[in-house]
C-alpha cells in the first residue's frame, strides 16, 4: 500500500499545480528507485530489510526446531501383574523380584525347603514300616524283623498308613506354597502403583471417653487418609 500511494501522490499534485512538476518527477524517480531496490533483493543483489506485520502468517518458515521436540506419551508405561505372575509360575520367586520385594525370596525358599524335608522323613517312615509289614507276613524264618518284639502286625500297618497320608499331605502343602508364590507376586504388582504416602496414617492417642460415672480412659484411633 505504501508504494501504491507513492505512486499515485504525483499524478495528483500534476493535475493541481504545473509549478510542481519537478518535485512530483523526483518523487517519482524516488519511487521507481525503492521499486529497483526491491526487485534487487529479490534477484540477491542487494541487501533490503523487509518489516512483517505481527499477523502475518510467514510460510516456509524453518519448523525443524519444532519437529525436535518429543512428543508427549500417549500413556505411562503401568507395572505389569501378568509379567509377576508369568514369571512366578516359571521360577518362584521371579515375580517377587520384578515386584522389587527381593526380602520374600528367601522366605519362598524356605517354604519349599521345610516342606521337602517333610516329604522325605515321611517317605523314609513309611518305606520302612511298610517292609517290616512285608517282612512279618512272609512265613519266611530266615527274614530279620527288626520291629519283632516291638510292634505288631497291626500296629506296622497302621505306622506305614500314617506316615503315607503325611507324605500325601506334604505333597499338598508343596503343591499350595507353589499357588500362593504366584498369587502373591500378581497381588504385589497390582498394588505396585498404589499411593500410599505420610498423610495415609494410623494414629494412636489416650483419650478420655465420657461414662455413666464420669469419664474414663482409653485409646483414641485416628485414621487419616489422603487428600
Amino acid at each position: 500500500m505504501l508504494v501504491v500511494l507513492t505512486l499515485l501522490l504525483p499524478a495528483t499534485m500534476q493535475a493541481q499545480t504545473p509549478a510542481d512538476s519537478s518535485k512530483a518527477d523526483s518523487t517519482k524517480k524516488a519511487s521507481d528507485k525503492n521499486i529497483s531496490n526491491v526487485k534487487g533483493a529479490k534477484g540477491g543483489k542487494k541487501d533490503t530489510t523487509i518489516v512483517v506485520p505481527a499477523e502475518t502468517k510467514v510460510t516456509g518458515a524453518d519448523t525443524s526446531a519444532i519437529n525436535k521436540i518429543p512428543a508427549a506419551p500417549d500413556s505411562v508405561k503401568k507395572h505389569s501383574p501378568k509379567k509377576a505372575t508369568i514369571y512366578s509360575a516359571i521360577l518362584p520367586g521371579l515375580g517377587q523380584v520384578y515386584n522389587r520385594k527381593w526380602w520374600k525370596v528367601p522366605i519362598i525358599y524356605a517354604g519349599f525347603a521345610g516342606v521337602g524335608y517333610a516329604i522325605g522323613f515321611n517317605q523314609a517312615y513309611y518305606i520302612d514300616f511298610r517292609q517290616a509289614l512285608k517282612d512279618r507276613i512272609d512265613d519266611d524264618p530266615n527274614t530279620i524283623d527288626p520291629y519283632v518284639n516291638k510292634y505288631s502286625a497291626a500296629n506296622l500297618d497302621e505306622l506305614q498308613q500314617f506316615y503315607r497320608k503325611n507324605r500325601d499331605l506334604s505333597y499338598i502343602i508343596l503343591g499350595a506354597v507353589y499357588v500362593l508364590n504366584i498369587i502373591d507376586a500378581n497381588v504385589d504388582a497390582h498394588l505396585f502403583d498404589f499411593d500410599v504416602s505420610n498423610d495415609l496414617s494410623l494414629d494412636i492417642k489416650p483419650a478420655a471417653i465420657p461414662t455413666f460415672a464420669g469419664y474414663g480412659g482409653g485409646l483414641a484411633l485416628t485414621l487419616k487418609f489422603k487428600k
